[in-house]
């Protein structure tokens, strides 16, 4: 398998698997990532369809309270030290 399809299938992993984590729809995912996501977008990414880009990425992060890194499969620390969990997200 080459580098680009194992780290699109480890961010549909991560996603989908933070995502049920934090109890949320794709709906509600694609609400987090701004007023251009859809639920359809986020099921691209879970499914494969579609690799975010580095920018959809950092969304995602912020969406779904984790590190990019994690996100990436970069990391095994799930965490984002720069999102409380108190902050809010947009």
């Amino acid at each position: 398998m080459s580098a680009s399809k194992q780290v699109a299938r480890t961010i549909a992993e991560r996603v989908r698997e933070r995502r049920d984590a934090l109890g949320l729809s794709q709906d509600e995912v694609a609400q987090r990532l701004g007023p251009k996501a859809s639920r359809v977008q986020v099921s691209h990414y879970e499914c494969q369809r579609r690799t975010p880009t580095a920018a959809v990425v950092r969304a995602l992060a912020v969406a779904l309270r984790c590190s990019a890194d994690w996100l990436l499969g970069l990391t095994t620390r799930v965490d984002n030290p720069e999102v409380s969990a108190t902050k809010p997200v947009r």
